[in-house]
């Protein structure tokens, strides 16, 4: 679990805590109104029609997705979860990707204001979901717009809007409305379907006569993390060849440090093969005698076995291929 002073998990785009507060209430998926846990004795809390439980236990452990045997989010500040996979299998059901980015927006003039953001994104088997958390300081009451422009244009798209105040709950008094909600912290944005959030690359606040208060630029990232994972794809001369490909990457002030790991089985035995990362060849890998491929490739400050051109945050395609070209295993994030 998150310490007493880091938010509780959220599932993506939701708004609302998988776990319970301070307050002690119980945690209730978004809209439904429904709490998710029965109690500290009652049985573990299910997604809807599912039939399996997210939590895996009441000791206090992240909550997780059945099978998958990792946390869903461990808060804010920590590492994206992985995916879910078949019981047993050791392989990922789909691919899975999660991005969490600190957006740091600057004025565009004067320096009485200030804005800040998370972005989360998720994205299965394709699907994607994302929010934009924000936390402004020195906005006068009224009515502000978030617009994102993503990588492939340059034409804004609408993200949604938040108020400055808050309004007020209805039936409680000033101070309660204060204690409950913190009028600079609008709630969480989801991203509208028409905009992949893995694929933002700047976002600007406006205020309701469409002048630009705040721009933030995501690329290159300055500060978040990232983690995929995905099947790899068998090429026709190894068919029976399977395996995994993951990406674990965090950001921080600029310097991006992470690794990439290849797991694969049903190879030619003691064969030497080169991987590729965005089509350009890295270096070479050899089976064991079983036949097994293990490939851990890092991208550090310094010692990294990545070259500096690899950046972990913009990999597409990772490929192991033989002397003669022929792709053995490919895998697309």
């Amino acid at each position: 679990m998150t310490g007493t002073n880091t938010p509780p998990p959220r599932l993506s785009g939701s708004g609302e805590p998988i776990l319970t507060g301070s307050d002690g209430r119980s945690p209730r998926l978004s809209g439904s109104g429904e709490p998710i846990l029965t109690g500290p004795d009652g049985p573990p809390p299910r997604l809807s029609g599912s039939g399996e439980p997210i939590l895996t236990g009441s000791d206090g452990r992240p909550p997780r997705l059945s099978g998958s045997g990792g946390p869903i989010l461990t808060g804010s500040g920590g590492p994206p979860p992985p995916p879910p996979c078949p019981p047993g299998s050791g392989l990922p059901a789909s691919t899975f990707e999660a991005l969490t980015i600190r957006v740091a927006f600057t004025a565009t003039s004067g320096t009485t204001t200030s804005a800040n953001g998370v972005l989360q994104a998720v994205s299965l088997s394709g699907t994607d979901h994302g929010s934009l958390g924000l936390r402004t300081t020195g906005l006068p009451d009224g009515t502000y717009t978030v617009s994102a422009v993503a990588d492939a244009g340059n034409t804004p798209i609408t993200v949604g809007t938040f108020d400055i105040p808050i309004p007020t709950i209805s039936g409680s008094t000033t101070a309660e409305h204060k204690a409950k909600a913190d009028p600079r912290k609008p709630g969480p944005i989801p991203i509208p379907s028409s905009l992949d959030p893995f694929e933002i690359a700047s976002l600007a606040i406006s205020d309701s006569n469409a002048n630009v208060l705040f721009t933030a630029t995501l690329e290159p990232l300055s500060d978040g993390a990232f983690y995929a994972r995905t099947p790899l794809v068998s090429g026709t001369s190894v068919p029976e060849a399977k395996g995994v490909a993951q990406i674990q990457a965090f950001a921080k002030a600029g310097v991006v440090q992470g690794t990439l790991t290849l797991h694969a089985s049903g190879l030619p035995a003691t064969t030497t093969y080169t991987y590729a990362v965005n089509g350009t060849d890295i270096a070479t890998v050899t089976t064991g005698s079983a036949g097994s491929l293990k490939l851990v490739a890092t991208e550090q400050t310094t010692g990294g076995t990545l070259p500096d051109t690899v950046d972990l945050f913009t990999v597409t395609t990772v490929t192991v291929h033989d002397g003669s070209g022929n792709v053995i295993l490919s895998a697309s994030f």
